[in-house]
């Protein structure tokens, strides 16, 4: 979040010459969008519902002035110009932090999309579109190894037990067809599977 502009607090009842023009909304309907300022104070969008507009405006009425004053004006994008017409920026990443996290089995609950969303959090609202981020998980390539032969262990004792039963004619020429499609499949998809995994 961006900070392009705050009523100063020593200004007083003044009108500040520097503050933008107030865009409040003329209905009960506003953006709502919300935001907090350096010191933490919560401020809320009054400007009318601005979708592809980056620019939020929040009103503070001031003592002795007859209508109110902006307080806080916010964006999430670092404009180019006055309006950014809802297109963000583009950064080029320069800087690059490797972190290699490693954990026992017994941590369920922990995958890498929440990691990758934690990490995202650490960053400006703003600056979050121009991060890039790769996450990826590895596992130990005997365990897994193991893990794939046994799935193909028990697909192929599945499959020689339908081929001994169609050997008593329990099943028919279609079901035969069937049963060799699936069987082509296993075999394709454990290629598939172990392409990706290193020899032990």
């Amino acid at each position: 979040m961006i900070i392009s502009y705050q009523r100063p607090d020593t200004i007083g009842q003044g009108i500040d010459p520097e503050a933008p023009a107030l865009d409040l909304s003329s209905s009960a309907t506003t953006c709502g969008a919300t935001t907090y300022d350096v010191a933490g104070v919560e401020w809320s969008c009054t400007r009318a519902p601005h979708p592809g507009q980056d620019t939020h405006q929040a009103a503070q009425a001031v003592t002795g002035q007859p209508v109110p004053v902006v307080g806080l004006a916010w964006g999430h994008q670092y404009a180019t110009g006055e309006n950014t017409g809802g297109e963000a920026d583009e950064a080029a990443p320069v800087h690059s932090v490797t972190v290699t996290v490693s954990f026992p089995a017994r941590a369920i609950g922990v995958d890498v999309e929440k990691i990758r969303s934690a990490v995202l959090d650490l960053f400006w609202e703003g600056d979050a579109d121009d991060v890039q981020l790769v996450a990826s998980t590895a596992h130990d390539v005997a365990e897994t190894r193991a893990a794939v032969a046994e799935l193909v262990d028990l697909a192929q004792r599945g499959h020689e037990d339908f081929e001994h039963q169609a050997g008593y004619g329990d099943y028919t020429a279609a079901d035969g067809d069937a049963a060799h499609a699936r069987w082509y499949a296993v075999q394709q998809l454990t290629a598939e599977l172990t392409r990706h995994i290193p020899e032990g």
